[in-house]
Formats: C-alpha cells, structure tokens, sequence
C-alpha cells in the first residue's frame, strides 16, 4: 500500500462537509469511482489535529457501520471514514478504498500522523489487520467477527489492538486465538466478548474501544495524559468488575486487561494482585478449563462434520445420517432457554453453515452442481432462517434443469418464514425463475 502521509499540504475541511453529523454519501476528489460515509467532529477546526479511523463493513454497508462510531467520534474526537466500495471478496476494490480514504484525510483534514487508526468487522476485520500491518503507521485497531487474513498469525504487531467477538459468533474460537497470540507477544490489546451472533458489537462497545485508543495514545505519549480521562476509563472498569462476581474467568481477564491497559500511567499493582488471585484460584482454574474444553468439543464438532460431509457426497445414506446429527444440532441450538451448550452449537452451525456458502462458488465454477446442491439443502437444515441458502438452492437446481425442484425449494423456504419478499426480489441468482408464472404465485402467498 502507499502511504502518501505527509506529502501534500493540509486543506481546510470544504463547507459541502456537516460537521456533528454523518455526510453519508462523500464522492472522492482524488478518485471519484470511491465513496465513502464521512463523520467530523463538531469541534473539528483545523488549528487542532485529529486522529482518523478507517473502517471496513463486509458487505459495504458504509451507513450502518459509520453510525455505530458517530458517538465515539463526537465524544473524543475523532474524524471517522466508512468505505462503500469495500467489501469482502473484492480485495483491489478494499484496497482501492483504503488508498483513497488515506489520501483525502491527509490532504483535506488537519490529522495526527500518529492516531490513525483501521477497523472492521469480519472480512472487514482481516482487511483493517492487513493494512495496520502492511502500513507501518497504523497507530491502533477496533476490529471483530474475525483475525488475521494469513494462516500463521504475525510474528510482531507493533498496534494496539482492541478486539471483539460475540458469544455465538462462528469466529469465536478464532479470535480466542487471536487474543491468545496478543498475550504471547505483550501486545497492546484488549479483548470483549458481547452477546449475540456474528454481527458489529454494538455502538457502545464501539465508543469504549474509541476511548480506549485514546488511553493507548496517552501510554505512548502520542497524547498528553488526561487525569480525567483516566480516571473515567478507571472507573468504569471497575464498576463493570464489580457485576462480575460469578464469573471467575471474566473477572480475571477483566483484572489482567485493566492493569495492562493502564501500565505506566496509573499504580496496576492491586488489580494485577486480584488477576494472580483469581488464576490460582478453584473456581479460576476450573472455568479457564471449561472454556478450553469448549474450544476442543467445538474443534470435534466440525471435524465430524466434515466427515459426514464427504458421506454425503457419496451418497444418499450419508445424506441421511448428515441431515439427522445437523437436525439434533438445531433442536439444541433453537432450545427455548440460554446455556453454554446452546451458545457453542450455536456458534458451530452457523460457522458450518457460512463455510458451504463460501465454498458456493468453488462448486459453481467447476459445475459440480449435484454436489453443490446436496451441500446447499444441508445448509438449510444448519440454518433455516438463512434467506441465502434457501436462494441458492433454488438457483442451482435451475442449474440443473429441474425448475420444479426449484421451486420447492423457494416455497419451502417460505413455508418455514425464512424469504421475505423484499429479499426475494433483490435475489438476483434466482432472475430467470421471476418471468415464470410460479413466481407471481410465490409473492401472493407472501402477501396474506
């Protein structure tokens, strides 16, 4: 990637930017083919410099992304750049869009050469990781939903790091890995865990990564310390350990975080005591096993997966016995009451489910059709609310020359409230079967 930092004058923002508010759809001067959301402070003035985030939605949904840090961004300060070019599987594209994010903030805003900052969600994560190692200069990254795009993680990252998953997240495991790799290395890095699936963490999470990119900033004199800031991040943090009484290894972790997050510019000594405390501890050994343990049963989940998998594509006997451990999966995934056990299947079958969609287009490229058929219909046993899987099954059988087949799948995905119509009509792998009467039919069926 250029890095074009530092090589052209600073201009004062253009009146065409509000200030305080979203600019959702900013053309670039210096490449019109990229657009990006645009939130400034309204403080900003250009006698001050500003730190800068770059982010990256998966699916280039710049809008829904960018008003997740529209609070953070008022609150310290920051000038946020939301890509609607980037998305994942389009890497020049992102590429593109990073490049000219960079250039128009260093051109057109009064920025700090040291707080700039990536982030992103999922592929958009891997993409912020990528370009805060290939740059050199990135400071700092809010990143979830997914870690570094090579195998083997780095064996360096000179960037403080603020990471997320969510509890039934299919990249859980993955970025317990990565937060276990940070801790190898004694990187700057602070790790959250938020309910729900895989999704953005909430705007609120969001905001305390801000914040805590700016206590980095201070640790490495990008900054000068603020005490009330300070005091402020302490506090919280210290409020939120005291809810987490039950919870041995959270409480841990949250101890151990506090105390690395406030190295050299507050006394840690206490918090890393309780940290040392609650490891030693029954209940602190016990629940660092169970959570180890969960890793390896999720690990024996898709490796039995994978060998069902290949059954099944020897046949219709392996379809079977595929079909029936996915369909005891989703009576412990859908179980009415919250557990462990249910967040782990959780985690597992949506994972599987997004891997047979991403292999789609192997299978499609190579017309193993048949093949690709099989693997969709079990995607829709791991994940009935899943529109795509419904979608492309149809779409494949069309493929195939069996319109009718087809179309049951698209009315079975109905019947289960899986397809809506809106959806349906943005489906476009699924166009050549709307000219057909059947399809009409489907809409009304949608209507009562």
């Amino acid at each position: 990637m250029r890095i074009l930092l530092g090589l052209f004058p600073l201009i004062v923002v253009a009146q065409q930017f509000q200030l305080g508010q979203i600019n959702e759809r900013v053309t670039s001067p210096s490449n019109p083919k990229q657009q990006y959301a645009l939130y400034v402070p309204s403080t900003y003035s250009a006698a001050k410099k500003y730190p800068v985030l770059f982010v990256f939605d998966p699916g280039a949904r710049a809008l829904n992304a960018i008003e997740l840090f529209r609070d953070g961004a008022e609150k310290y300060g920051y000038i946020v750049f939301c890509s609607w070019n980037s998305r994942n599987g389009a890497w020049d594209q992102t590429t593109a869009a990073m490049q000219t994010m960079w250039d128009d903030a260093v051109t057109r805003f009064s920025v700090d050469d040291r707080q700039l900052y990536t982030s992103g969600f999922s592929g958009g994560s891997r993409a912020a990781l990528t370009f805060a190692l290939a740059s050199k200069v990135v400071a700092g990254v809010i990143v979830g939903g997914a870690g570094f795009a090579t195998p083997q993680p780095p064996p360096r990252v000179p960037f403080a790091a603020f990471i997320t998953t969510s509890t039934e997240d299919f990249n859980w495991a993955e970025m317990q890995a990565v937060n276990r790799h940070l801790d190898k290395l004694k990187s700057a890095h602070r790790f959250t865990i938020v309910d729900g699936p895989h999704r953005w963490p909430p705007a609120a999470t969001i905001t305390q990564g801000m914040q805590w990119l700016r206590i980095q900033a201070m640790r490495s004199s990008f900054i000068p310390k603020d005490p009330q800031l300070i005091s402020a991040f302490t506090e919280e943090h210290l409020a939120e350990i005291e809810t987490l009484n039950g919870a041995p290894l959270t409480q841990l972790r949250a101890y151990q975080f506090l105390s690395n997050d406030l190295e050299g510019i507050a006394d840690t000594t206490a918090w890393r005591a309780k940290a040392d405390e609650l490891r030693k501890s029954k209940p602190g050994k016990q629940a660092i096993k169970k959570e180890s343990d969960e890793e390896h049963t999720m690990a024996e989940m898709m490796r039995e997966f994978d060998r069902l998998l290949q059954a099944a594509d020897a046949g219709q006997e392996g379809m079977a016995d595929a079909r029936r451990w996915l369909q005891h999966q989703a009576q412990i995934a859908n179980a009415a009451e919250d557990s462990p056990n249910r967040r782990m299947v959780r985690r597992v079958t949506t994972g599987l489910s997004a891997q047979i969609m991403e292999h789609r287009q192997q299978y499609e490229q190579q017309r193993k059709y048949d093949l690709l058929a099989r693997r969709l219909e079990l995607a829709t046993e791991l994940s009935s609310g899943r529109m795509n899987s419904w979608v492309e099954l149809a779409a494949v059988r069309w493929k195939m020359g069996n319109k009718k087949a087809a179309f049951e799948a698209l009315e079975r995905g109905v019947s289960k409230g899986a397809l809506t119509k809106a959806a349906l009509d943005r489906a476009a792998s699924i166009d050549p079967l709307k000219t057909d009467p059947r399809y009409q039919e489907l809409l009304k069926t949608l209507d009562r």
